[in-house]
């Protein structure tokens, strides 16, 4: 923050002398134009011709070119993960949903009659419910289901 004061400040000094210098050769050529009206109205009065010289060319002081610099406009976010990891991520989503409808194939497929049943038919049920929701807006999207593919793979192979 101290840096950008003292950027200020020298700004500041700057903008003083150039107004300092463009103020002592403002008033000295308004002086000499007031000179120059001065004579050619006494000329003229006296019955003279005054006589006006033709300016040199004068070739203008120009600044340097400015540099450019370029700038990459492509700014990264903390949100936004790379790349790989976004790779990564889906690839375990995937394994993931392959290995759940796997499961849900080989429950269906072949019941466990050996264990007890401890209530868990509600819990699958709970689960396959919200499955075959999300089946059905893969099927109207267009989407792949995974489940369907597994059978028929397994249909395939027999």
């Amino acid at each position: 923050m101290t840096e950008d004061i003292s950027k200020i400040y020298k700004q500041i000094s700057e903008l003083k002398t150039a107004f300092e210098v463009f103020a002592e050769k403002g008033y000295s050529l308004l002086d000499d134009s007031e000179n120059l009206l001065r004579k050619t109205e006494e000329e003229l009065k006296n019955g003279e011709t005054p006589v006006f010289r033709i300016l040199q060319h004068i070739e203008p002081k120009y600044p340097d070119a400015p540099t450019l610099v370029p700038v990459d406009h492509n700014y990264e976010t903390q949100d936004t993960p790379e790349p790989e990891k976004q790779d990564d991520s889906k690839n375990d989503s995937l394994k993931k949903l392959q290995a759940m409808a796997a499961a849900l194939d080989s429950d269906e497929d072949t019941p466990d009659k050996s264990q007890p049943d401890t209530g868990s038919s509600q819990d699958t049920a709970k689960q396959t419910a919200p499955e075959k929701d999300t089946k059905e807006e893969k099927k109207k999207s267009g989407g792949i289901d995974l489940s369907e593919l597994m059978k028929q793979a397994a249909a395939l192979d027999d």
